[in-house]
């Protein structure tokens, strides 16, 4: 698994190669995206790459978390691409996907939120 990045930092960076990446929360089985969005500058290029809604959100449990895709990004050209974070504030991972279970269950906090971005 790749290294999770939180959703609050900064000056996060990541090298890709060219491809389809998803873009998964972890924590929970179930999020909700509001107005989240990242976007992706090219270090070397200054190219921004803004990631993509998902029609279906694979969830899976992975390295003792669950996790659950939300974005996807296409990358055309390999290179070192700095990670910016719009509105991290109306991302929430939901802990279990059934109602009963999140009774028991408190889902992460905001400030804790972390993704992963890897290949589809």
């Amino acid at each position: 698994m790749p290294n999770p990045i939180n959703i609050h930092s900064k000056n996060a960076e990541i090298y890709l190669q060219p491809g389809i990446y998803g873009i998964t929360a972890l924590g929970g089985s179930n999020a909700r995206v509001g107005n989240f969005s990242i976007s992706l500058i090219n270090t070397k290029s200054g190219q921004i790459v803004e990631a993509q809604n998902t029609m279906w959100r694979s969830r899976f449990f992975r390295g003792k978390r669950h996790g659950v895709r939300i974005l996807t990004i296409d990358i055309a050209d390999q290179g070192n691409y700095r990670v910016t974070f719009k509105n991290p504030e109306s991302l929430q991972v939901i802990r279990h996907y059934e109602l009963f279970l999140r009774l028991f269950f408190k889902s992460p906090e905001n400030k804790d939120i972390e993704i992963c971005i890897g290949p589809c």
